[in-house]
């Protein structure tokens, strides 16, 4: 064929191949298909050089990366390559009844419409699609047993430069029991794939940074010794994890549910069963513990440190499932459940003894107001600070300076209620013991 007109050249991109190039690259590209027209233009040593490829049906890319590590390879339906250099190489590729497929330095790409240009290190899938990488490490940072496929599925587009990807419409992604669903998503690497420059296969892709908002959801399972032990779900308008810190912030409104077992010390808030002076708790049979936390403003955290901060119209309610119901009615309270609501929340997961989960420690601060439900009755509480160490069943309620705290609870089930005020008040409603520091008053009947 007549030599064609060379391929338009990409801004700031060197036609190729340069004077004293092989005229046959050491890897060069095996394309197969139904039909195919190619293009080819005449260099200066006077060998011809392929610079565009058009095919139809049952198309098949291939270029070998060595003998360590896997080929590149491309499967599809039609196929428009702009060949630029041995390096780089521009691709539209389109699958009509399947999606097309892209493999390529541990990356496997699939969708029905993919742009992929390897000079640019630049992905493109418009459409639906997925996206799968290799990781060692899981979307809570947690290191895998073993490398597994990190899944993100998409529907309307996708973006990546080989540091960061960009997903949008109805995004999903799940590993290692972990998912994550939202409207937007960004997920950025630790190192950067190179889809040209050859790299070192020993290095592992990682995760540094996830980013979701619109309609996040969010759900993952923690084991040990292959037993569940913990299930979290949160939902909110943003969430970002980093990795590489532990860190964990979210935009609300929002929501966080915790369901775990209740091994050794029980793993709620409402552990007061048993509790003598200030000795931890014996352990308990509760199957499941339970604690929800719903926040309007922020929400900050850290996995590795296990501590949570909640900004801004909180409400927790917390207590031990009975195994008839996965949820508590705040208006409805278990034995040895409660709920809290107040300005600012901080929900610490203390140290646990071999393999039990520890308990929870909680502060409320601002206007905090608390309800619960022990074997004597209910009680309630107003407070500037209410502090709860879930290990002890011991709450303290503290002023705010210009109030006192004060509590009202039942002698026993059935009787009237009683105030107390006071500066700061140390309760155990599992023996109904209350200390008090400053007292003002009390009112009450038997």
């Amino acid at each position: 064929k007549p030599p064609a007109k060379p391929a338009r050249q990409p801004r700031g991109e060197k036609r190729a191949p340069v004077e004293g190039e092989p005229a046959s690259p050491e890897n060069p590209l095996h394309v197969i298909a139904d039909l195919m027209r190619v293009d080819t233009i005449m260099v200066d040593d006077g060998n011809p050089f392929l610079s565009e490829v058009v095919t139809e049906g049952r198309v098949h890319v291939t270029q070998s990366r060595g003998e360590n590590d896997p080929p590149f390879d491309l499967r599809g339906d039609r196929l428009h390559l702009r060949n630029y250099s041995e390096k780089h190489q521009v691709i539209h590729v389109v699958g009509k009844g399947a999606p097309a497929h892209i493999h390529d330095r541990g990356m496997q790409l699939e969708g029905a419409d993919i742009h992929f240009d390897r000079g640019q290190n630049l992905a493109r899938v418009e459409g639906p699609g997925v996206l799968r990488l290799p990781v060692t490490q899981g979307l809570d940072g947690k290191p895998l047993d073993v490398p597994e496929l990190l899944d993100v599925f998409w529907k309307e587009k996708m973006r990546f430069d080989g540091e960061t990807a960009d997903f949008f419409a109805e995004v999903r992604t799940q590993l290692n029991g972990n998912e994550m669903q939202c409207e937007e998503m960004h997920v950025t690497l630790v190192d950067r794939i190179s889809f040209s420059e050859e790299v070192d296969r020993s290095q592992k892709t990682e995760v540094r940074l996830v980013v979701c908002r619109d309609g996040v959801k969010l759900m993952s399972h923690e084991y040990k010794e292959n037993r569940i032990v913990e299930i979290r779900k949160a939902e909110g308008f943003e969430f970002a994890l980093d990795q590489t810190t532990g860190n964990i912030t979210a935009i609300g409104p929002g929501t966080l549910e915790l369901k775990r077992r209740g091994t050794g010390n029980r793993a709620g808030l409402g552990n007061f069963n048993g509790v003598k002076a200030n000795r931890p708790l014996k352990t308990e049979p509760a199957e499941w513990e339970y604690t929800r936390v719903k926040f309007a403003g922020r929400m900050i955290g850290n996995a590795k440190a296990k501590t949570t901060k909640f900004k801004d119209r909180v409400r927790i309610v917390y207590g031990p499932l009975d195994g008839k119901v996965d949820t508590i009615d705040p208006d409805e309270l278990p034995l040895n459940g409660g709920w809290m609501s107040c300005d600012e929340l901080d929900l610490t997961q203390l140290p646990g003894a071999g393999t039990a989960e520890g308990a929870m420690a909680v502060v409320g601060r601002g206007n905090a107001e608390l309800e619960g439900r022990s074997e004597h009755g209910l009680f309630n509480a107003q407070a500037g600070t209410v502090s709860f160490d879930g290990s002890k069943g011991l709450y303290i309620l503290d002023g705010d300076g210009g109030r006192n705290a004060t509590i009202w609870r039942e002698k026993y089930v059935g009787s009237s209620r009683e105030s107390v005020n006071g500066r700061r008040m140390e309760f155990m409603p599992s023996s109904d013991r209350l200390n008090i520091q400053g007292a003002t008053g009390a009112q009450g009947g038997g």
